[in-house]
């Protein structure tokens, strides 16, 4: 609180039963409300180059370790996985769209850059698969359906197999 009231922020921190808490007069807006925010709008945007700005946001908030994981830290593990879920649900969104725009490179470049964040990830594969095919580079598309098999095992990933035969 010392700190803080240098700043003329002593405030922002209140005693309460023993500890302390966060002022509930102050509204706080984190890199996780920021993160949620965009990945939200992310799932409901149809233009694609609103679409490709918030892609960028918040791959930028997202892969600078925004939920640690600490092992002993286990409340920790439920906000990570909640975070990773949802950037990984837009990601995926974001792929998918560029796919849909024909915007093959685009979704080839967004699927590499989250595939070392999710390696296992079917969908993400599949979209690569895609992007490659859509570019015209069948034998790397071939390669890449290969080497990712074993990841295709899901409903929507066993669909995608079946409609798009390499």
């Amino acid at each position: 609180r010392n700190v803080l009231g240098r700043i003329e922020m002593d405030s922002l921190i209140i005693p309460c039963h023993g500890t302390f808490i966060l002022n509930p007069e102050y509204q706080i807006y984190t890199d996780l409300d920021r993160l949620e925010n965009l990945c939200e709008k992310m799932m409901t945007t149809e233009e694609p180059e609103v679409l490709e700005g918030l892609y960028r946001d918040a791959g930028e908030l997202y892969r600078g370790n925004l939920v640690p994981r600490i092992d002993y830290c286990h409340w920790l593990i439920p906000y990570s996985v909640h975070y990773s879920n949802l950037y990984l649900r837009a990601v995926r969104r974001y792929a998918e769209r560029m796919l849909e725009e024909k915007k093959y490179h685009e979704a080839e470049q967004a699927v590499v850059e989250n595939l070392t964040l999710f390696p296992q990830d079917g969908i993400l594969h599949a979209c690569l698969v895609q992007a490659l095919r859509g570019q015209g580079n069948v034998y790397h598309a071939n390669m890449v359906h290969k080497a990712a098999t074993g990841y295709l095992v899901d409903d929507e990933e066993i669909s995608y197999k079946k409609h798009n035969e390499i």
